[in-house]
């Protein structure tokens, strides 16, 4: 409306202009004094017209109130809206993955120490069936020497385990300490009494997802020295036990270490992006709803009780049970009478530690009656209840089989022989005779 007004103002303000100047005919104004006041009228008319126009904001009441304008909806990514453990982010899971996010130290990755349950992280894992087709140990390929340091996957968990007293040789050649077996609670001391277990097998890898991988994948599940979750160093008897089973189906006899067996499983599964079948899952979810309601995943390492007996650390840096050994000769088998050739493994004598502590046996020596002598290497010893067989023909030393490397046998297989046993010192230790 303010339009109209300004522009019928203006008409009259150029009406009352020209008759100021000169009259118009029929429509002139009489007096100069009336043209002015037309004029002057005009301008007034101008000005309320003026008045009456909006302002540049535009109209007040079709403005929205700033109070009232919506901002746009920020855009939020899955990561960051929900909540999920860390463990769930290893990439692992599939062939096109790198591993280089699955490597990740499980110290920070799944054990976060914030209580997270694992019940909760159990939940994130997908029940799949099992692809157990084409399973081969060899398509994992473990016990391998990443680091470098001549100790491989298996004697590093060993070292590891040990809680410092394994005893290590040349070529990183494990050989006694004090290990405990959390899956039965016992002590032992002797390496080879031990296993280092994959807490999750490696077939039931393969059955859950690692049929996927590559093979550079495998070895990395196979060696994962970076969480200590995933390897063991158990008794052999225990993991021969256990075998390939999941947690539907073994669980570690001693009744202590099964919640925290269940929460390791549980942890390298999902660090590892490897499915459950129904049962495992259902006899894990009935577990942690159970008997093990409440756990966390700090509580899937296993814990080191403190010895039962003490350890003494010899200057030789042999580690061995304060106790007496009592090594003696059980046994000399010899070569085929007529035969004085001596092939790998056809003669050898044994020795039995018969005592409660461990024999540190390195520096002795055998000799026969013709005075032929065999020293036994600084890096060997006998646990209580072990045997170490001292070869006279040459082959491959373990640490329960000694080669001297010889060509020719030195135990008579015709008559007879006695063997006597020296310690270090030259101290005589046992002597054991045949006759044949």
């Amino acid at each position: 409306m303010g339009e109209f007004v300004v522009l019928a103002g203006l008409g009259g303000l150029i009406f009352g202009i020209v008759n100021l100047v000169r009259p118009l005919g029929r429509l002139h104004i009489e007096t100069r004094a009336q043209a002015g006041a037309a004029v002057a009228g005009s301008l007034v008319v101008m000005l309320i017209g003026g008045a009456l126009l909006p302002s540049e904001d535009g109209d007040p009441e079709a403005t929205v109130p700033t109070s009232t304008v919506l901002s746009p909806v920020p855009t939020t990514s899955l990561a960051s809206a929900t909540t999920v453990p860390e463990t769930t982010t290893s990439s692992v899971g599939s062939s096109t993955t790198t591993l280089a996010t699955s490597t990740t130290s499980s110290s920070t990755s799944t054990t976060t120490g914030d209580g997270t349950l694992a019940l909760d992280l159990l939940m994130t894992i997908p029940v799949e069936l099992e692809t157990p087709d084409g399973y081969d140990r060899d398509l994992f390929p473990h016990w391998s020497d990443e680091d470098g340091d001549r100790c491989d996957t298996r004697e590093e968990v060993l070292i590891r385990d040990s809680g410092g007293t394994a005893d290590v040789g040349s070529g990183c050649a494990v050989t006694t300490g004090l290990w405990y077996s959390v899956y039965d609670g016992v002590w032992l001391d002797r390496a080879t009494q031990l296993d280092v277990d994959h807490v999750l097998a490696l077939k039931e890898a393969w059955d859950s997802g690692a049929n996927e991988w590559t093979t550079f994948q495998r070895e990395q599940f196979a060696n994962d020295l970076d969480d200590p979750h995933a390897l063991i160093a158990v008794s052999s008897s225990s993991n021969q036990s256990k075998g390939a089973a999941d947690p539907s189906n073994w669980l570690p006899e001693n009744p202590d270490d099964q919640c925290r067996y269940v929460v390791a499983w549980v942890i390298v599964k999902a660090r590892w992006e490897l499915s459950m079948d129904e049962s495992e899952h259902g006899r894990i979810r009935n577990l942690l709803t159970g008997p093990c309601e409440g756990a966390t995943l700090d509580e899937g390492l296993p814990v080191r009780p403190p010895p039962p007996i003490t350890t003494t650390t010899l200057p030789t840096s042999t580690t061995v049970v304060e106790g007496d050994a009592d090594v003696v000769i059980a046994n000399i088998v010899y070569d085929a009478p007529g035969n004085d050739v001596v092939y790998n493994d056809s003669e050898y004598v044994v020795l039995r530690n018969t005592g409660i502590g461990t024999a540190d046996v390195g520096g002795w020596w055998l000799v026969d009656e013709k005075d032929h002598r065999i020293t036994i290497p600084s890096t060997y010893s006998i646990g209580p209840g072990g045997e170490l067989r001292v070869y006279t023909g040459p082959g491959d030393s373990t640490t329960t089989r000694y080669f001297d490397g010889r060509g020719q046998a030195i135990w008579n297989n015709s008559g007879g022989d006695t063997a006597t046993l020296y310690d270090e010192s030259n101290g005589q230790v046992d002597t054991y005779s045949y006759s044949s």
